[in-house]
């Protein structure tokens, strides 16, 4: 599982227990509720603007290093280099070709823009998850205060 869906897992959790928890105070106050869903939000844009930033750092960056061999290739080919620093260029090359780049924090799971896609999912699913809750919690209210 990776880390946003933990993180995704985190808030639903703890917003449906909440919920659960405060059911009686939910019905009361429908000006705290959207405040807190309003803060909430708030949060969750925070969470997702510093993802956004490390995955496209991290996509940028391994394109870059993919293309550098294309780049010391061209310029052993149209400059006149040292013996020494062509061979390093030549070893330096090899590594890169055959190495896979990636941004992977402790070989975990890699940051690129399937991370971006399943975050986005997840969030999509738990959101739908805990607005059905909500709704149910909303009858059950109507049900409560209704003779």
């Amino acid at each position: 599982m990776s880390s946003n869906s933990l993180f995704v897992n985190e808030i639903t959790i703890n917003c449906m227990r909440e919920c659960s928890e405060n059911e009686s105070t939910f019905c009361q106050q429908t000006n705290g509720a959207i405040v807190s869903v309003i803060v909430w939000v708030n949060w969750i844009a925070v969470y997702i603007v510093q993802i956004l930033i490390i995955t496209l750092t991290c996509y940028k960056t391994t394109n870059v290093a993919k293309s550098t061999a294309e780049v010391i290739s061209h310029l052993l080919s149209e400059f006149n280099l040292h013996p020494k620093v062509k061979n390093k260029l030549m070893v330096f090359i090899k590594q890169i070709q055959h190495e896979d780049v990636q941004c992977s924090p402790f070989n975990l799971f890699t940051i690129d823009t399937s991370l971006l896609f399943s975050f986005a999912r997840d969030s999509v699913t738990y959101l739908l998850a805990l607005f059905q809750y909500q709704e149910n919690i909303e009858i059950q209210c109507l049900e409560k205060s209704s003779p």
